[in-house]
């Protein structure tokens, strides 16, 4: 079975004083109970601001056999970020999750549907700091044809996804044995 959680804490909760709730915690330790009952692996896709705040959640995501991966630092939009920013985010998470589950990070997803006008940087961001492939979603910005859509994707595709086949073969046979 292929799964993937989330971990990221997008509304911190009124009146809280931390960026990242009890919830956050309390949710993720509920779903990891279910997850072994049911033997099931999957990818985390860990918020870096959620990881330094909380790391003993990467340590029990890893500690039960789950692949992490970053899922951006502060959650905002990439259209919002400079590509100099994104880079240090992307550092940030990525050095987070890595340290702590001494574990490689491999996958990143974005926090929310990519917009065509980043793809090319974003992209080229992600294969500078090691990532091999991406779980973000793209949505078609005004005046693209799709025919620029299927392109940018097509570079995204070709320049991440190939590389990392040798590891999801590797990730299925070990679910199914």
């Amino acid at each position: 079975m292929i799964f993937t959680a989330d971990i990221r804490e997008e509304h911190p909760l009124a009146g809280s004083t931390s960026t990242v709730s009890n919830r956050l915690v309390l949710n993720t330790y509920r779903l990891l109970g279910l997850l072994e009952e049911y033997q099931v692996k999957g990818t985390f896709f860990i918020q870096g601001l959620a990881g330094q705040q909380y790391n003993h959640l990467i340590r029990a995501i890893a500690d039960q056999g789950h692949e992490l991966a970053c899922h951006s630092y502060s959650l905002r939009p990439l259209e919002s970020l400079s590509e100099a920013l994104f880079r240090a985010e992307l550092r940030c998470s990525k050095r987070t999750v890595e340290d702590v589950s001494g574990k490689p990070v491999l996958g990143f997803r974005a926090p929310a549907p990519l917009q065509a006008n980043v793809v090319k940087w974003y992209s080229k961001a992600l294969k500078d700091h090691g990532i091999r492939y991406d779980s973000s979603t793209l949505v078609r910005a005004k005046g693209l044809t799709p025919v620029t859509i299927v392109q940018a994707l097509t570079e995204q595709i070709r320049t991440h996804t190939l590389d990392c086949y040798p590891t999801m073969v590797n990730i299925v046979r070990s679910a199914q044995a």
